[in-house]
């Protein structure tokens, strides 16, 4: 899959390779509009073997947005990457490396960073260097996305493969089931303009809306 996003000095493009033995994938960047692309995948050299994540499976690639410097990179299957100089060079966080579905980074505070992994919410404070467990679903629930209120940083949204909506308004110290769905949740938008307004979509696609922040 492509994606395309906006950073201070050029375009990223994230693409996955369709083959784990196939080194394609990866990070893409331009800066002249698309015209010429750098693919940015190096992460460093053991003996005579230069090491990259171009064969890496990436699901979220997310920017730091008070420093386009840093981006993180959500993986398939092989956890989380950051780089501190738009992908010059990569380093793997030093968590399990498992699936991670989304990262986000708090628009503030941007040494707040968070990200699912499995049925849990990781919280890092310190620009992904430590990271801690925040939230477990007591029901074995996948969490699918999570979404930090950009008016409001205290305010965490996620959702979760069996259709339910989680709040914290505490950065993620306590969380409560604000409301449940039929069926698993795919995806999680809040309005640009006022984050008291949000969407979730079903896997069935079924749109829900709130307006009230997500608990109606």
């Amino acid at each position: 899959f492509l994606q395309f996003f906006l950073c201070a000095s050029g375009l990223l493009l994230l693409g996955a390779s369709c083959s784990s033995s196939r080194a394609d994938g990866g990070v893409f960047f331009t800066q002249n509009f698309g015209k010429e692309w750098e693919q940015r995948n190096y992460v460093g050299q053991q003996k005579k073997k230069v090491v990259t994540i171009g064969s890496v499976d990436v699901q979220k690639i997310e920017l730091d947005p008070k420093n386009s410097q840093n981006i993180y990179l959500g993986t398939k299957a092989n956890g989380l990457w950051k780089t501190n100089n738009q992908g010059v060079q990569w380093q793997q966080v030093n968590i399990k490396p498992d699936r991670i579905r989304d990262v986000e980074i708090d628009p503030i505070y941007s040494n707040n960073v968070y990200a699912v992994r499995g049925s849990s919410v990781l919280k890092s404070t310190d620009s992904g260097d430590t990271w801690e467990i925040v939230y477990t679903d007591s029901q074995n629930a996948v969490l699918t996305q999570i979404e930090v209120d950009w008016f409001n940083q205290q305010r965490l949204i996620a959702t979760t493969s069996i259709g339910t909506v989680l709040l914290s308004e505490d950065e993620g110290r306590n969380w409560q089931v604000v409301y449940q769905v039929d069926e698993p949740l795919v995806s999680l938008i809040l309005n640009h303009s006022d984050s008291r307004i949000m969407y979730i979509l079903e896997l069935d696609h079924a749109v829900h809306k709130s307006t009230d922040g997500g608990k109606t």
